[in-house]
């Protein structure tokens, strides 16, 4: 259980980064005209990190555990191995659907990026799971300072 956290935070915590800034490059802030495209993106992923951090590391977290379990539940019952990844596809789609076009995206990045640490099969630590947090943190500061020194 512990091994399958810290994989999931390592995903929760790629997820929440690439997706930001995906976000932004894609549906930058438009509310100030004044500003250039590299201005407005670097607003943007500011706002949209202060929304994508919470919800990926509590609802994305929470409802990727379900998803695996019920998968591998699925697959204990049928005796199939596939069926679970495919459940669990699924349910992480399902769940991922609450804002539609905002937050399906994020859950299938989710699911991409936790299956390709978990076909990696490397023992990942408690280090690497904090390391691996620090990366929207330290991109979120550096978005802030940004602000911070285009208003002065």
């Amino acid at each position: 259980m512990r091994i399958i956290f810290k994989r999931k935070l390592i995903a929760a915590s790629f997820t929440c980064s690439l997706y930001t800034i995906l976000l932004g490059l894609l549906v930058p802030d438009l509310i100030d005209s004044k500003a250039t495209y590299f201005q407005s993106v670097i607003t943007s992923i500011s706002i949209y990190f202060l929304y994508t951090i919470p919800a990926i590391f509590v609802y994305g977290l929470f409802t990727s555990f379900v998803s695996d379990n019920i998968g591998e539940l699925f697959a204990r019952k049928t005796g199939e191995n596939n069926f679970a990844w495919n459940i669990s596809l699924l349910l992480h789609l399902l769940f991922g659907s609450v804002l539609l076009f905002i937050s399906l995206p994020a859950a299938l990045l989710f699911y991409l990026i936790d299956r390709l640490l978990r076909k990696k099969d490397r023992f990942f630590t408690w280090t690497h799971s904090l390391v691996s947090i620090a990366i929207p943190i330290f991109l979120w500061l550096l978005t802030m300072v940004n602000e911070w020194f285009s208003i002065f």
